[in-house]
C-alpha cells in the first residue's frame, strides 16, 4: 500500500520527536504551539501546515524538510 506525503510526514514527525526523547508537548513549546496541534500533525489530521510551517517542524526536530518527507526515512530499519 503506498502511502502518501501527509502520513509519511505524520510519521516522520513522531519517529524523530520520539527519537530525540521528546514528548509532544515539548515539541509544542519548540513550536510556540500547543501539544493538540502535534497531536494532529503526527496523526496526519492537520492539513493546514504550510511549508513554512514543515521548515519550522523540521528544524525544531533537529533535520531537513526533505528529511522529513522522505519515506521511512526514521524507521527503526533505517537507523
Amino acid at each position: 500500500m503506498q502511502r502518501n506525503s501527509r502520513s509519511i510526514l505524520a510519521e516522520n514527525i513522531k519517529r524523530r520527536r520520539q527519537q530525540l526523547g521528546l514528548t509532544q508537548q515539548q515539541l509544542a513549546d519548540r513550536l510556540n504551539a500547543r501539544q493538540p496541534y502535534v497531536a494532529r500533525l503526527e496523526r496526519g489530521n492537520d492539513v493546514s501546515a504550510s511549508l513554512d510551517k514543515i521548515d519550522e517542524i523540521a528544524e525544531a526536530l533537529g533535520v531537513t524538510t526533505a528529511e522529513l518527507l522522505t519515506a521511512d526515512i526514521f524507521s527503526p530499519a533505517a537507523a
